[in-house]
C-alpha cells in the first residue's frame, strides 16, 4: 500500500496565469496525462494520483492571499470545496 500526504508544502503551481495558486492533484483522468510514465508522473505530482478512466480532475488548491483565479468559461462545472488559504484571517 502507498501513502499519499497532500499538504502545502508538496504543491505545484497551477498553469495558465494563476498568480498564487496552487494544488494538488488527488485525481486525474488517465486519458489526459502529460506522460504514460508512472515514475515520472509520480515525481512531478510528490505521489501517484488516483487515476480513473473518466474527465474529471480532483485538485486540493491552495491560494496565497495575493492570488487570483481567471474564471475560463467552460461548459463544464467547477465546484470549489474546502478552500484553504494561506495567512489568511476572517474579516
Amino acid at each position: 500500500m502507498q501513502i499519499r500526504r497532500f499538504s502545502a508544502d508538496l504543491k505545484t503551481k497551477i498553469p495558465g496565469g494563476h498568480p498564487g495558486l496552487y494544488g494538488v492533484p488527488i485525481q486525474l483522468d488517465s486519458a489526459h496525462l502529460f506522460t504514460q510514465n508512472m515514475e515520472e508522473l509520480a515525481l512531478r505530482l510528490n505521489g501517484l494520483p488516483i487515476l480513473l478512466n473518466r474527465p474529471m480532475i480532483v485538485v486540493s488548491m491552495y491560494l496565497e492571499p495575493h492570488a487570483s483565479m481567471q474564471y475560463c468559461g467552460l461548459p463544464n462545472s467547477i465546484i470549489p470545496y474546502g478552500l484553504r488559504m494561506k495567512n489568511c484571517r476572517p474579516s
